[in-house]
């Protein structure tokens, strides 16, 4: 890198901290009133009490608006195969798993209450651990060679000062600062050259740049001067080297200084850029093609905008960074604090006095004793109860501070709600809980980018050669088939697709309502001829999350069931005769095997004289009826807490033996009806 160019990342990085210096100390003093570090000036510590309204608040909002079984659904235009977009929506929900993007989800939402904007980084943890990238200590956690998202944060995440409020893709550049081990970037391939040149930064230089920088597994603001001087000896002892990452999307590079090394330790292009690998023709078979291992020029970028960071906010302000949320309720924490620290301070200083009449004194100079040992109900004389005694009320609050923290809490409920407040007739409490939800579902719409962004970059970044999984098997077979495992092609991921989150994941109690509704419907259906009942019950069974519908159902092909059904089919029915059903019997199998439709296309009902064939296929159709009528009634029963059921024969032979019971008893009827012909 040029002299020049040197001195202009470097100027940038100064003017960027000084750029961010304010709105970190603002940031700073909010997190510090959530960890219950508060003052009221005049009062120590230990006489004030410490009422948080930023905790409840910002728990209810981050249980309202956060996802707790986020749900993928993926549409692919051109589907790269039979069943594409389902196979690749499994896919999706199963890489939010291996990647475990809910909690990075719930410290990101924190961290825009706080300072306006949260951060995600998406990057991809090589199979080869010496291709690990900085900070290193992602890379144990995560899945081997396969995307990761993590949270980063926002002290940590410095961007280019003239982006617009509303147009992330259009900064320049993002700055990442990062703490890392000194022996890891001594051993990291890309920084040999430097190797001895990067040296530890030393607590105790004064820089104030690495008070602000926060180590990645430490994930938090500290609570005390004790953990601070811990966490400063921490990174003595541990060596750390401050880094800085730059991603330059107008150059389309990758940039990485350290300390005070001035010209930097990493300049490569950017490892995100689009690049389409060269292949030339198979030499032995001209129809196969093979690749070269280069790739051509850059065609765009694997990521959105350019930067592998995702910006989440909830407001719309006139600069990029705008007032945190927690700001706007700053000053009513502040106000309940004093005023209820003052109050029970009034309480504590002042004890309870009395001032006394001189001449009551003469005439009864043991009143003070008799005062203090009066037992209710009793009675105490005196010269003049009005001008004896008089009550110095000293602890008593002002007038109108109880009404002041009142009114602090109303004007607080106003600025961010999530919830009906109380109301007093049934209009307001519906214009109260349409204020609610609106508040609500307008930061979910930022979660539910947040997990767009994550579901698109990380496909994105997984259908280019070189990051695709090598040893990722997925399941590529159609629900409710037989499994079929296949490892992940870097083709499927290509092409347009269409990115939806169910929202309703997030709301109290939907798994339960969505459940009901289920089993309501289920019920309903299941009675119906014209609904499949295998997938009825499947549909059933799904409604129980943790539930297996694979190995709880049975297998559809009951062979038993078909070769009894068979043995009726050629034994009675093409003869015209019905041999009955009994609860117990397969009723699914033997609709299938000896419906109308099947029979007449049986080779032996051709054989059928003509003028029978009507008689047997209205015998076939009688016998169907029954078989329907049984399963109506099981499927009005399924569910039901009463009964274990009917229990049916366990094998063939158990079925041979009933249908052998039957033949026997049709036997004796018929020889009976023949006998009592034969006597008239």
């Amino acid at each position: 890198m040029k002299a020049e160019e040197q001195k202009y990342w470097r100027d940038t990085i100064k003017n960027c901290e000084k750029y961010y210096a304010p709105k970190h100390e603002r940031w700073k003093k909010l997190i510090k009133i959530y960890n219950m570090e508060m003052q009221v000036p005049g009062m120590e510590s230990d006489f004030m009490v410490k009422i948080s309204t930023f905790f409840p608040l910002v728990r209810k909002l981050i249980a309202s608006i956060s996802f707790n079984y986020p749900k993928v659904f993926l549409n692919v235009d051109d589907e790269p195969f039979e069943y594409g977009s389902m196979v690749l929506e499994r896919f999706a929900n199963e890489a939010l798993e291996v990647m475990d993007v809910k909690p990075e989800i719930h410290q990101t939402i924190f961290d825009v209450l706080f300072c306006y904007r949260g951060w995600l980084k998406i990057g991809y943890n090589t199979a080869n651990s010496t291709e690990a990238e900085a900070p290193y200590v992602y890379n144990d956690a995560l899945q081997e060679d396969f995307t990761f998202v993590k949270r980063i944060s926002p002290f940590n995440i410095m961007v280019d000062p003239l982006v617009p409020p509303n147009d992330f893709g259009s900064a320049q550049y993002v700055i990442e600062k990062m703490l890392v081990p000194l022996k890891f970037a001594q051993e990291d391939e890309r920084f040999q050259q430097f190797r001895r040149q990067l040296t530890p930064v030393a607590a105790s230089d004064g820089d104030s740049t690495l008070d602000n920088v926060l180590v990645n597994y430490s994930n938090g603001m500290v609570d005390t001067s004790e953990e601070e001087d811990a966490i400063a000896e921490a990174k003595r002892l541990q060596k750390m080297v401050l880094l800085y990452e730059i991603h330059d999307r107008v150059n389309k590079k990758r940039i990485v200084f350290a300390n005070d090394i001035e010209q930097p330790i990493e300049e490569i292009e950017h490892p995100f850029l689009a690049r389409t690998p060269i292949t030339q023709p198979d030499p032995f078979n001209a129809e196969e093609v093979l690749l070269t291992g280069e790739f051509s020029e850059p065609e765009g970028w694997l990521t959105t905008n350019g930067f592998p960071y995702f910006s989440m906010s909830f407001d719309i302000g006139d600069a990029f960074y705008g007032v945190p949320l927690m700001e706007y309720v700053r000053d009513s924490q502040q106000l309940i604090l004093e005023s209820v620290s003052r109050r029970v301070d009034l309480l504590k200083k002042h004890a309870r006095i009395s001032l006394g009449n001189r001449g009551e004194k003469t005439a009864n100079p043991h009143l003070p004793d008799s005062l203090g040992n009066l037992e209710d109900g009793s009675v105490l004389w005196v010269n003049d109860p009005g001008t004896a005694l008089r009550e110095l009320n000293w602890g008593n609050p002002p007038q109108d501070q109880i009404q002041i923290e009142r009114d602090a809490q109303f004007y607080e409920s106003r600025i961010m709600s999530v919830e009906a407040r109380s109301s007093n007739t049934a209009t307001e409490a519906s214009i109260n809980a349409s204020e609610a939800q609106l508040n609500r579902e307008w930061m979910q719409v930022a979660v539910v980018d947040a997990y767009e962004w994550i579901i698109d970059n990380a496909l994105s970044v997984m259908s280019d050669q070189r990051y695709t999984p090598n040893e990722y098997i997925l399941n590529i077979s159609p629900e409710g088939e037989p499994i079929r495992l296949a490892a992940i092609e870097n083709y499927w991921l290509q092409g347009r697709r269409r990115i939806d989150i169910e929202a309703g994941s997030m709301l109290p109690l939907i798994e339960q309502l969505e459940r009901d509704d289920t089993l309501g419907l289920f019920d309903r259906l299941i009675q119906l001829p014209e609904v499949d009942r295998g997938e009825a019950v499947k549909m059933m069974i799904k409604a129980f999350r943790k539930v297996d519908v694979d190995t709880l159902l049975k297998d559809d092909r009951n062979a038993d069931a078909m070769k009894a059904a068979q043995m009726e089919l050629m034994g009675w029915l093409l003869r015209g005769q019905d041999p009955g059903v009994q609860p117990e019997e397969d009723h699914q199998t033997h609709l299938k095997l000896q419906s109308p439709e099947v029979v007449q296309q049986n080779p032996q009902f051709a054989q059928v004289p003509p003028p029978q064939q009507q008689m047997v296929l209205a015998v076939v159709q009688q016998h169907a009826q029954q078989h329907q009528q049984f399963l109506q009634q099981q499927g009005g029963a399924v569910g039901s807490m009463s009964g274990t059921g009917p229990v049916g024969p366990d094998d063939l032979m158990s079925q041979v033996q009933s249908n052998a019971q039957r033949v026997a008893s049709l036997i004796k009827t018929n020889a009976v009806d023949s006998q009592n012909t034969a006597q008239l």
